[in-house]
C-alpha cells in the first residue's frame, strides 16, 4: 500500500509504504508492526525486498504461519533536500525526522491499522542511513521499540581507523581539501551526515560546519557536537529493565567501513549485558543479502513469540528475571530448570521453538513448596536450535532462551 499523510513534524505530506499480512482483511487480530527505514538517496520504497524476504520465509514455514501472525512492515519516506536524506535526525537544514518517526508515523499507523500498540510487538531496522537511523531512535526511544535490527549501518560511531579513511579518501575525490558534494559517493555521504549532524543554516553555500577545514585540520568543536550521534556512547543511557535486543548484520568488505563501528557496538552491549546476535558476510555495502534478512525475520519472530505469550499478563507482573536459571546453557541432551520462592507457588513451565509455537508443557498448575526447585528437561528427541522456556509461578513470570547443540 503506497500511501501519504500529514507529518505535524515536518509540516508537509509524507509518503509511506506499508505492507500488511494476507490474512489482515480476513481476521480482527492485532499485528506486530516492523517499521523499515530506507538508506541514503532511497525513499519509502526501498523497504520491497525485506518486505518480500520476510512473507516469503513466513508464509513458506506453515508450522509458524500456525503460531503467532505476522508483522505488518512499514517504511516511510526520509528522503529530504539538499544532499541525499534525513539521516532520521532532527536537523534544523532537514527538519525534525526524529519526531515525525517517534510521533507522526506511529500515531498515523495505530489510527489506521490494528496494531498492537505495545513496545514489544515494535522493531525496528533500516539499511545504511536507515540502519544509523533504526540504532539511534531505538536507543534515545527504548520505551517504543522491543527489538533493532541495523543493516551495513552508516556510522555508529567513529574509531580512528573510519575517520583516518574518511579524510583521505574526501581528499582524493575532491583534490584537496575544498569539498564538493558532486565529487564523489564519500563526498555525497559526508555532506549528507554533516547536515544532519552538525547543521548551521549561516555557513554558505553548504549549511554546516565542516570536520576538516581547508588545510586538513581536525575541527576538535565540531568532533564534539558528532559525539551527540555516537551510538556506542548513547547506548550507556539503557538500561536493563528497558529490554532492548539488537541483531547486528554488516558485510565485513563494506566499502564505507561501516562494520568497525558494529565490532565496538557489539562490546559496548556485551559490556552491559544487552541481549544481542550477530550475523556479518562478505558482502559489500549495497549488497542485499537474503540469508542475513532471514536470519533477522527468524530473531524479530522469536521474541514476537515470546511477547506473545505473555499477552493475558499485566504488566505489573513480568518479567522477574532473578527467579529462574537455566544450565548447562547451551546443551546437548538435558538442562536443568531451576527456580526459587519465598512462598508456595502454582507453577506453570512450557517450552516455546523459536518461532513461538509451544513445544511442551513439562509442568502444569503444580504447587510448589517454597525454597528452590529443579526440572531436568530431556530434549533428545528435538532438533537442534533456539528454545525458550518460560516458568509462570504465581504473579512471577521468567523467560530464558536456551540453545540446543550436539
Amino acid at each position: 500500500m503506497d500511501t501519504s499523510f500529514y507529518s505535524q513534524a515536518l509540516d508537509s505530506i509524507r509518503m509511506v509504504d506499508i505492507w500488511l499480512p494476507s490474512d489482515y482483511d480476513s481476521t480482527d487480530v492485532d499485528y506486530p508492526v516492523i517499521f523499515y527505514l530506507h538508506g541514503a538517496g532511497g525513499n519509502q520504497n526501498e523497504g520491497m525486498d525485506f518486505a518480500n524476504t520476510y512473507y516469503d520465509r513466513y508464509y513458506e514455514d506453515t508450522l509458524h504461519a500456525d503460531s503467532v501472525p505476522p508483522a505488518i512492515i512499514i517504511s516511510p519516506d526520509g528522503s529530504c533536500q539538499p544532499y541525499l536524506g534525513s539521516f532520521w535526525v532532527n536537523s534544523e537544514l532537514y527538519g525534525n525526522y526524529e519526531e515525525y518517526i517517534t510521533t507522526d508515523v506511529i500515531n498515523f499507523l495505530e489510527s489506521n491499522f490494528r496494531v498492537m500498540n505495545d513496545k514489544n510487538f515494535r522493531f525496528i531496522t533500516g539499511y545504511s542511513m536507515g540502519g544509523f537511523g533504526s540504532t539511534y531512535l531505538a536507543i534515545k526511544h527504548p520505551e517504543l521499540f522491543r527489538g533493532c535490527a541495523p543493516s551495513s549501518a552508516a556510522h555508529l560511531s567513529y574509531p580512528d581507523t573510519l575517520m583516518n579513511e574518511w579524510i583521505y579518501r574526501l581528499h582524493n575525490e575532491n583534490g584537496g581539501y575544498h569539498f564538493s558534494y558532486i565529487a564523489g559517493p564519500v563526498s555525497m555521504l559526508f555532506f549528507t551526515v554533516s547536515g544532519g549532524f552538525v547543521p548551521n543554516l549561516n555557513i554558505e553555500p553548504n549549511h554546516f560546519e565542516l570536520l576538516w577545514d581547508t588545510l586538513g585540520n581536525f575541527a576538535d568543536t565540531v568532533f564534539t557536537k558528532w559525539q551527540n550521534f555516537n551510538c556506542c556512547n548513547l547506548i550507556n543511557s539503557i538500561a536493563s529493565e528497558d529490554r532492548l535486543s539488537f541483531f547486528l548484520t554488516c558485510g565485513t568488505n563494506d566499502m564505507y567501513l561501516c562494520y568497525p563501528p558494529y565490532i565496538e557496538l557489539s562490546n559496548s552491549l556485551e559490556n552491559l549485558g544487552i541481549d544481542y546476535q550477530t550475523y556479518y558476510h562478505n558482502k559489500n555495502h549495497g549488497i542485499f543479502d537474503p540469508v542475513a534478512h532471514t536470519k533477522m525475520s527468524q530473531w524479530m519472530d522469536s521474541l514476537i513469540a515470546v511477547s506473545y505469550s505473555h499477552v493475558d499478563i499485566p504488566e505489573s507482573l513480568i518479567p522477574i528475571r532473578s527467579s529462574m536459571q537455566v544450565y548447562p546453557n547451551p546443551f546437548s541432551t538435558t538442562t536443568t530448570i531451576e527456580y526459587e520462592f519465598t512462598t508456595q507457588r502454582n507453577v506453570h513451565i512450557t517450552i516455546f521453538n523459536q518461532f513461538g509455537q509451544q513445544i511442551e508443557k513439562l509442568v502444569q498448575g503444580k504447587n510448589c513448596e517454597s525454597g528452590i526447585q529443579q526440572y531436568l528437561w530431556n530434549a533428545s528427541g528435538l532438533p537442534n536450535g533456539v528454545y525458550f522456556v518460560q516458568v509462570r509461578a504465581g504473579q512471577e513470570v521468567s523467560t530464558r532462551k536456551i540453545v540446543k547443540v550436539n
